[in-house]
Protein backbone atom coordinates (compact mmCIF):
# COMPACT_ATOMS: atom_id res chain seq x y z
CA UNK A 1 0.00 0.00 0.00
CA UNK A 2 1.24 3.43 -0.94
CA UNK A 3 0.91 6.32 0.47
CA UNK A 4 0.80 9.59 -1.55
CA UNK A 5 1.34 13.54 -0.20
CA UNK A 6 -2.17 15.45 -0.14
CA UNK A 7 -0.04 18.06 -0.72
CA UNK A 8 0.91 19.83 -4.30
CA UNK A 9 4.22 18.70 -5.53
CA UNK A 10 4.57 22.27 -5.72
CA UNK A 11 4.67 22.98 -1.92
CA UNK A 12 6.36 19.48 -0.84
CA UNK A 13 9.45 21.11 -3.22
CA UNK A 14 9.40 24.47 -2.02
CA UNK A 15 9.35 23.31 1.63
CA UNK A 16 12.28 21.11 0.83
CA UNK A 17 14.13 23.85 -0.59
CA UNK A 18 12.98 26.24 2.32
CA UNK A 19 14.37 23.15 4.86
CA UNK A 20 17.48 22.65 3.11
CA UNK A 21 18.51 26.33 2.88
CA UNK A 22 17.54 26.47 6.47
CA UNK A 23 19.87 23.46 7.68
CA UNK A 24 22.91 24.73 5.24
CA UNK A 25 22.61 27.98 7.06
CA UNK A 26 22.93 25.78 10.27
CA UNK A 27 26.09 23.92 9.46
CA UNK A 28 28.11 26.35 7.57
CA UNK A 29 29.12 30.36 7.49
CA UNK A 30 28.15 31.78 3.88
CA UNK A 31 26.59 34.42 2.74
CA UNK A 32 23.23 33.23 3.23
CA UNK A 33 20.73 34.09 0.97
CA UNK A 34 17.45 32.97 -1.07
CA UNK A 35 14.50 34.45 -3.35
CA UNK A 36 11.04 34.36 -2.86
CA UNK A 37 7.94 34.82 -4.61
CA UNK A 38 4.91 36.75 -4.07
CA UNK A 39 2.64 35.09 -6.32
CA UNK A 40 2.56 31.84 -4.26
CA UNK A 41 -0.33 32.41 -1.53
CA UNK A 42 1.82 31.22 0.67
CA UNK A 43 4.37 33.92 0.50
CA UNK A 44 3.55 35.61 3.66
CA UNK A 45 3.89 32.48 6.09
CA UNK A 46 6.89 31.68 3.81
CA UNK A 47 8.28 34.74 4.68
CA UNK A 48 7.70 34.63 8.54
CA UNK A 49 9.19 31.45 8.32
CA UNK A 50 12.83 33.16 7.03
CA UNK A 51 11.84 35.43 9.26
CA UNK A 52 11.54 33.32 12.56
CA UNK A 53 14.71 31.31 11.52
CA UNK A 54 16.92 34.53 11.22
CA UNK A 55 16.05 35.40 14.38
CA UNK A 56 16.61 31.79 16.02
CA UNK A 57 19.81 31.78 14.34
CA UNK A 58 21.10 35.17 14.49
CA UNK A 59 22.55 35.14 11.49
CA UNK A 60 22.20 37.82 7.89
CA UNK A 61 19.86 36.67 5.29
CA UNK A 62 18.92 38.11 2.36
CA UNK A 63 15.60 37.52 1.01
CA UNK A 64 15.28 38.74 -2.79
CA UNK A 65 11.32 39.16 -2.70
CA UNK A 66 10.54 39.32 -6.74
CA UNK A 67 6.53 38.92 -7.58
CA UNK A 68 7.40 35.03 -9.53
CA UNK A 69 9.08 33.16 -12.54
CA UNK A 70 6.35 30.61 -13.16
CA UNK A 71 2.80 31.59 -12.96
CA UNK A 72 1.67 29.82 -16.42
CA UNK A 73 3.48 26.22 -15.26
CA UNK A 74 2.00 26.37 -11.43
CA UNK A 75 -1.91 27.41 -13.34
CA UNK A 76 -1.70 24.53 -15.58
CA UNK A 77 0.14 22.16 -13.39
CA UNK A 78 -2.89 22.89 -10.50
CA UNK A 79 -5.21 22.40 -13.40
CA UNK A 80 -3.87 19.18 -14.48
CA UNK A 81 -3.37 17.50 -11.12
CA UNK A 82 -7.10 19.13 -9.73
CA UNK A 83 -5.06 21.00 -6.99
CA UNK A 84 -6.07 24.03 -5.32
CA UNK A 85 -4.07 26.83 -7.50
CA UNK A 86 -0.95 27.91 -5.43
CA UNK A 87 -0.77 31.19 -6.89
CA UNK A 88 -2.26 34.31 -7.05
CA UNK A 89 -4.59 34.61 -10.31
CA UNK A 90 -4.63 38.25 -10.50
CA UNK A 91 -2.21 40.63 -10.33
CA UNK A 92 -4.23 43.25 -7.89
CA UNK A 93 -3.62 40.00 -5.36
CA UNK A 94 0.15 39.26 -6.23
CA UNK A 95 0.92 42.82 -5.68
CA UNK A 96 -0.86 43.19 -2.32
CA UNK A 97 1.09 40.05 -1.09
CA UNK A 98 4.24 41.27 -2.62
CA UNK A 99 3.50 44.48 -0.66
CA UNK A 100 2.86 42.62 2.47
CA UNK A 101 5.38 39.96 2.16
CA UNK A 102 7.80 43.20 1.71
CA UNK A 103 6.63 44.60 5.15
CA UNK A 104 7.41 41.85 7.10
CA UNK A 105 10.63 41.34 5.73
CA UNK A 106 11.52 44.81 6.54
CA UNK A 107 10.14 44.77 9.49
CA UNK A 108 12.66 42.15 10.62
CA UNK A 109 15.80 44.28 9.46
CA UNK A 110 16.44 44.19 13.38
CA UNK A 111 16.86 40.76 13.19
CA UNK A 112 19.34 40.64 10.49
CA UNK A 113 16.76 40.10 7.37
CA UNK A 114 18.25 42.16 4.34
CA UNK A 115 15.40 43.31 1.58
CA UNK A 116 16.55 42.77 -1.75
CA UNK A 117 13.60 44.35 -3.93
CA UNK A 118 13.40 42.28 -7.42
CA UNK A 119 11.10 44.38 -9.57
CA UNK A 120 10.73 46.57 -12.01
CA UNK A 121 7.58 47.76 -11.19
CA UNK A 122 7.67 51.60 -9.54
CA UNK A 123 4.72 50.95 -7.50
CA UNK A 124 6.53 47.97 -5.74
CA UNK A 125 9.59 49.58 -5.36
CA UNK A 126 7.75 52.80 -3.97
CA UNK A 127 6.28 50.85 -1.53
CA UNK A 128 9.21 48.87 -0.60
CA UNK A 129 11.34 52.56 0.21
CA UNK A 130 7.92 53.87 1.91
CA UNK A 131 8.07 51.40 4.35
CA UNK A 132 11.57 51.34 4.97
CA UNK A 133 11.68 55.10 5.59
CA UNK A 134 8.52 54.59 7.96
CA UNK A 135 10.58 52.22 10.10
CA UNK A 136 13.52 54.65 10.01
CA UNK A 137 15.37 52.20 8.03
CA UNK A 138 18.86 53.72 5.87
CA UNK A 139 18.27 54.04 2.47
CA UNK A 140 21.26 51.23 2.14
CA UNK A 141 18.30 48.91 3.94
CA UNK A 142 16.80 47.63 0.49
CA UNK A 143 18.69 46.58 -2.69
CA UNK A 144 17.30 47.27 -6.44
CA UNK A 145 17.19 44.48 -7.77
CA UNK A 146 16.77 44.62 -11.79
CA UNK A 147 17.51 42.95 -14.64
CA UNK A 148 19.70 44.35 -17.92
CA UNK A 149 18.25 46.03 -20.32
CA UNK A 150 14.68 46.38 -18.54
CA UNK A 151 13.09 49.61 -16.78
CA UNK A 152 16.58 51.54 -17.64
CA UNK A 153 14.68 54.79 -16.51
CA UNK A 154 13.61 53.36 -13.27
CA UNK A 155 16.79 52.07 -12.28
CA UNK A 156 18.38 55.78 -13.37
CA UNK A 157 15.82 57.35 -11.07
CA UNK A 158 16.87 55.13 -8.06
CA UNK A 159 20.59 55.38 -8.91
CA UNK A 160 19.71 59.27 -8.59
CA UNK A 161 18.18 59.15 -5.17
CA UNK A 162 21.12 57.42 -3.96
CA UNK A 163 19.68 53.67 -3.28
CA UNK A 164 21.64 50.73 -4.31
CA UNK A 165 21.26 49.40 -7.28
CA UNK A 166 22.19 45.52 -8.68
CA UNK A 167 21.62 44.81 -12.24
Amino acid sequence: VHSFPTRRSSDLTKDLILATFMRACEVSDFPAGLAMQAYLRSGPDDAQRIIDFAKRIGRPITVRLVKGAYWDHEVIRAQEQGWACPVWTDKAATDACFEKMAGLLLGAHDAGVRMACGSHNARSIGHALAVAESLGLRKDAVEMQMLYGMADGLKAACLERGLRVRQ
